[in-house]
């Protein structure tokens, strides 16, 4: 897809096929085409001098029809889809959790971002995307979800998580995340994207901008080791029904998993490097994920774990940063947390 959670939604070749880019009710959509980009590009100058803060604003509404067209495809959801405006509170989170992004990463967004978009009814919990500026440099978009300011990061990952499954006895429970809120985990998962889209710590986030900068084809040491296409691991890391995860359950067109299943997915998974479900659906998600895990390891001194649980009774547990090739690709973390590299 044309951003950073496109291998959950559809591609752009399929909703230019069914026609569902082209418009959505009487305003017409963009299509994500690289003219659309530059147009947006032009809306939205980056001022490296605003404060991140201040980048929160309406969603252009030409975008959000964008968005709207292109998930309708998985259900009538997107048809609520409206720009959030933000109260005194959520403001004051919003400035709370972009306080806790390392150095680095704010300075990479101050002089790259050029808005931040809350949208009511969003699925899933945000969306990295990039437009072009007038001067033909990359700047970057995010849209995020409203509800993550009701819910902790432990209640989101676990409301994601489990949505691939019918209710049961079964469910997975996040552990590790006290004192984090939704909006922080997504918001470090979210900008972990654009540190990729602009350092390339995996070979690419996303085709189209790859071929607009005329990236040299790169391996990365960051998935050499586990991934061996975009969306597909090495058979190693690979286990039923993967393929058939939909996190958020954000494709309502797409069967549940029986609650059964659970147990012996949670024991292939548990032997893989992927810090959550939702990471091992593409290179792109593994990396923004891992970034947002170690950070909290990092801030907590304690490794966020998984449990698979029957009612109140823990029936495992997986500390997926402590796995070996976790161990090895922290040797990355100097590209993810380290000292600001020059933008471009």
């Amino acid at each position: 897809m044309f951003a950073a959670a496109r291998l959950y939604r559809l591609t752009l070749a399929t909703l230019l096929a069914t026609g569902l880019a082209a418009c959505s009710g009487t305003l017409a959509a963009i299509d994500f085409s690289l003219e659309s980009r530059k147009e947006l590009g032009r809306q939205l100058p980056v001022d490296p001098d605003q404060p991140l803060l201040g980048r929160a604003k309406p969603i252009p509404p030409r975008l959000l029809e964008g968005w709207r067209a292109a998930d309708l495809s998985m259900g009538k959801q997107p048809h609520r889809y409206a720009t959030h405006p933000l109260s005194g509170a959520e403001r004051q989170m919003l400035q709370q959790a972009l306080a806790t992004l390392p150095e680095n990463w704010q300075a990479l967004l101050r002089q790259k971002l050029a808005g931040i978009f809350f949208v009511d009814q969003l699925l899933g919990g945000g969306i990295s995307d990039w437009v072009v500026a007038p001067d033909g440099s990359v700047a970057y978009t995010m849209i995020l979800n409203p509800a993550l300011f009701r819910h902790t990061a432990a209640e989101w990952l676990d409301l994601r998580e489990n949505a691939s499954f019918a209710k049961g006895p079964l469910h997975l429970a996040a552990g590790g995340w006290d004192g984090v809120s939704a909006l922080t985990y997504v918001l470090w998962h979210e900008s972990a994207h654009l540190l990729d889209y602009e350092r390339r710590i995996t070979p690419y986030v996303e085709a189209e901008l790859r071929d607009f900068r005329r990236d040299p084809d790169a391996s990365s040491p960051f998935t050499q080791a586990v991934w061996q296409k975009i969306d597909e691991p090495l058979p190693a890391f690979d286990f039923e029904n993967r393929k058939s995860l939909n996190p958020y359950r954000m494709n309502e067109n797409k069967p549940l998993l029986p609650n059964r299943d659970l147990a012996s997915l949670f024991d292939a998974w548990s032997r893989t490097p992927f810090v959550s479900l939702y990471a091992s659906g593409s290179w792109t998600e593994d990396l923004a994920d891992f970034a947002a895990f170690r950070l909290q390891a990092e801030r907590s001194g304690k490794e966020p774990y998984w449990e698979l649980r029957n009612g109140g009774k823990s029936l495992g547990r997986f500390e997926p940063m402590g796995e070996v090739l976790n161990r090895e690709r922290e040797r990355e973390s100097e590209r993810i947390f380290g000292a600001a590299s020059r933008v471009r």
